[in-house]
């Protein structure tokens, strides 16, 4: 268990003091989706004290900034933080962006120097309705299908979901590619297959209003995770 590490980069939609001021008018959004990945921490938190493995969770909303996008990608920042000054750009990839990832990075270099690979989950949860579609899975895994023995965890993974609970719907590459810009998209760059393997879960939000449920499905996760 000691080649895993967890990840959850929407955990939170805080937002510092010095820039409350851009987003006088973005509570709604702050507290909706789009500030944050509901229930995402709480999953995360709940397999990685599990399975006695690191965890990082950024709490600040990617509003300001996304931790999970790549430089110059076009939703780095959003509508309320684009008008930011470069300055005030600089301070956000200095003081939230770079931080996190950067610890990140050095917990998949010691896992990997000290176990020979790294299993990394990225936990996020994502919008029942998106655009007036209502959005059927329950359970995502996302992976790149060119790098086999993540495709081999990911289906292994969702027979073993489904097998436990038949009624979940358990997808892989939905709702969003595994191959999309993100944080586990550019840490496959880094590594050679069979040192890395970065896997993203995402949770229908559906779920995340009953604590009770959010928990059974974090427990069936982590019972059902194949080992490795």
């Amino acid at each position: 268990m000691n080649n895993r590490v967890i990840s959850c980069e929407h955990g939170g939609n805080e937002l510092p003091v010095r820039f409350q001021p851009f987003f006088r008018n973005a509570q709604a959004a702050l507290n909706s989706h789009r500030g944050w990945d509901m229930g995402s921490s709480n999953v995360a938190l709940r397999m990685a004290d599990a399975w006695h493995c690191p965890i990082h969770t950024q709490t600040t909303t990617r509003l300001l900034i996304d931790c999970n996008r790549s430089i110059g990608h076009a939703r780095l920042f959003s509508q309320w933080s684009k008008p930011l000054l470069q300055p005030e750009k600089d301070d956000c990839l200095e003081s939230i962006y770079h931080p996190y990832r950067n610890a990140l990075m050095r917990d998949i270099r010691t896992t990997i120097a000290s176990s020979g690979q790294c299993i990394h989950l990225s936990v996020h949860s994502f919008t029942p309705v998106l655009d007036g579609q209502e959005r059927k899975t329950d359970i995502g895994i996302l992976y790149d299908p060119a790098r086999k023995k993540e495709q081999s965890l990911a289906t292994a993974w969702q027979e073993k979901i489904k097998k436990c609970v038949p009624a979940w719907s358990v997808h892989r590459n939905s709702p969003y590619r595994g191959i999309s810009d993100g944080f586990c998209t550019a840490i496959r760059k880094e590594f050679p297959p069979d040192q890395y393997l970065g896997l993203e879960l995402e949770i229908n939000q559906k779920h995340s209003t009953d604590n009770r449920t959010l928990m059974r499905i974090a427990d069936v996760l982590i019972e059902t995770f194949p080992q490795v």
